[in-house]
């Protein structure tokens, strides 16, 4: 027997949602057994999608990150 399922946009959401969540505790979890205090990642302004999981799981320090191109 064939089946097929119909995975909707919001249930799709919520997957990644917890894939992405599922990371971010990982790497928060081997981050710490090795003595690091800390860890953190970029994302971009208008993702906002990721920062609404990112502000559920960690703390928004207010800075927006500059490159000043030298080549």
């Amino acid at each position: 027997m064939l089946e097929f399922y119909v995975l909707t946009e919001k249930f799709m959401a919520l997957l990644m949602e917890g894939v992405a969540r599922a990371l971010i505790e990982a790497v928060a979890r081997i981050s710490k057994e090795r003595g690091a205090t800390r860890f953190y990642w970029l994302t971009q302004e208008h993702n906002a999608t990721g920062r609404a999981l990112y502000d559920k799981v960690a703390k928004f320090n207010g800075f927006i990150r500059y490159d000043y191109p030298l080549g």
